[in-house]
């Protein structure tokens, strides 16, 4: 820009960023040996009755469809909720005033996984940071997935009692052994 010029503008000046202690705004205040187990205790009941209904069914989906539940102001750590190796996907993440919600796939034989997050953070309870702590602790509830887990519009856009046609889009995976059966 031949137009603008511009002549011993430039002056130095001394820049620094003065260091300071972040102090997170949540903090875990519960009982972690008693968390831990409810949570533990809630997954694998879970996973137990997902397992009882799939029973029922004759082609039924491969893998679980699990909500995870815990507190907005958490720092509810969404890579926790997956493991691309082993097939573990985060589905789909919903925020309320006070509640986050996360929808993970797990596929079948894989569902151990979070017990092991669950039992590293129940061995390191006595020391000052837990394996799996941030997970654990920002997670309070744990339950099957609904529609409405699956669900990204507005709430109020769901069916009730009227029929709707929807598309909803959900994991699944054919195994060699479904294939054979086909």
């Amino acid at each position: 820009m031949e137009n603008i010029l511009l002549k011993n503008v430039a002056r130095g000046i001394r820049y620094g960023v003065k260091p300071r202690q972040i102090t997170p705004k949540w903090k875990f205040t519960g009982d972690k040996a008693s968390h831990v187990s409810f949570l533990k205790e809630k997954y694998n009941l879970t996973i137990e009755n997902i397992r009882a209904i799939k029973a029922q069914e004759e082609d039924s989906a491969q893998g679980y469809y699990v909500e995870f539940s815990g507190n907005s102001k958490s720092p509810f750590p969404l890579k926790a909720f997956e493991n691309a190796n082993l097939g573990i996907k985060l589905l789909n993440v919903k925020s309320t005033e006070d509640t986050l919600k996360a929808t993970v796939y797990i596929p079948e034989e894989k569902e151990y996984k979070f017990n092991d997050k669950f039992d590293s953070y129940h061995k390191t309870i006595a020391e000052e940071k837990q394996k799996s702590q941030d997970f654990v602790e920002s997670v309070n509830d744990i339950s099957a997935a609904t529609l409405d887990s699956f669900w990204t519009s507005k709430p109020e856009y769901i069916p009730k009692e009227v029929p709707v046609w929807c598309e909803l889009w959900v994991r699944y995976e054919i195994t060699k052994k479904k294939i054979k059966t086909m």
